[in-house]
């Protein structure tokens, strides 16, 4: 079953809310997540929202609508949506223009982690690889790997981009079995580059400019292994394990400004960048770039806007 939902708040407008999964709660009824687009700004789901509102979504899902009283003269309003509508994809590109967004993460072939001494090699036996301080344990003190920043700031010269005068880190919360701390060190509104771009190569001579917004320092996490599963998935699995020697490597994310105007160009524009930006990576020496072992990997974050359309 799945729902559209049309958030209003005080004269703001509508926002629509996409619900991404349900699943049972310890109450009668269903919990939902959403995703909540609202004046550019996305939020990965709505567990904030309050007890109130998934009550209002659970005791009333199964009459196809819901309606309730939010705090803040809050209204929101729910209804059933049947099977979407598909589009061949040339009525898709002659409809609507791509918008490209990559977020592209590299593992730093450095001796050690990011904040402590543990050693970085791949393939080592599991949990070999682990000190205090990468498995989160109480009073362990991180402390940062100067060649982990020497080389974001040699990845960020080499995408043009501003080296800022000073940067930090922060702490992004959320739970992920194999992240130790519950919490990932990550740089959020002060990364260490910003403002470059990257012209990449087309097969047709051409060259295409990728705009970056930004390439910040963080840490991976661990790995989970899932056993008794067809797909090597948690669906199916009769138990998981966890390595965490990957925990703690450093890592660099590169993200790039939205893509537009690729057209029906866009696939072949979103993996010249890729290529071309793991050419750099490996002419810098700051990582193996061996995306079989996961040292450089690409989100892809794409959606659809109506030709002629500004934003």
């Amino acid at each position: 079953m799945s729902f559209k939902i049309v958030y209003s708040n005080d004269g703001q407008g509508e926002t629509l809310v996409k619900c991404l999964s349900t699943s049972k709660t310890k109450e009668k009824g269903i919990r939902l997540r959403f995703h909540l687009a609202l004046g550019g700004t996305a939020l990965s789901d709505m567990d904030e929202l309050s007890d109130r509102l998934l009550r209002i979504l659970a005791g009333r899902a199964r009459t196809g609508s819901a309606s309730g009283k939010l705090p803040h003269d809050t209204i929101l309003v729910a209804r059933n949506m049947g099977p979407a509508d598909l589009l061949d994809y040339d009525d898709v590109i002659a409809t609507y223009d791509p918008v490209l967004g990559l977020e592209v993460h590299v593992e730093l072939s450095t001796a050690t982690k990011m904040f402590c001494g543990c050693a970085t090699t791949f393939g080592a036996e599991p949990n070999t690889q682990v000190c205090p301080v990468c498995l989160g344990m109480p009073g362990a003190l991180p402390v940062v790997n100067a060649a982990a920043v020497e080389s974001a700031i040699r990845i960020g010269l080499a995408l043009n981009c501003e080296i800022v005068d000073w940067c930090r880190f922060a702490r992004k919360n959320y739970f992920y079995p194999d992240m130790p701390k519950n919490y990932q060190i990550s740089q959020y509104d002060e990364p260490i580059a910003i403002d470059g771009y990257l012209d990449v190569p087309l097969e047709d001579g051409s060259t295409w400019r990728v705009e970056i917004e930004r390439a910040h320092m963080e840490e991976d996490t661990g790995k989970s292994l899932h056993i008794g599963s067809d797909t090597g998935r948690i669906a199916g699995a009769t138990e998981s394990l966890l390595d965490y020697n990957r925990a703690g490597v450093p890592l660099i994310e590169i993200v790039t400004k939205p893509i537009v105007g690729t057209g029906e160009n866009a696939p072949q524009i979103a993996r010249a960048y890729v290529t071309a930006l793991r050419e750099v990576l490996r002419g810098l020496d700051v990582s193996d770039v061996r995306m079989d072992q996961g040292s450089m990997r690409c989100d892809s974050n794409v959606s659809l806007m109506p030709k002629g359309a500004t934003e």
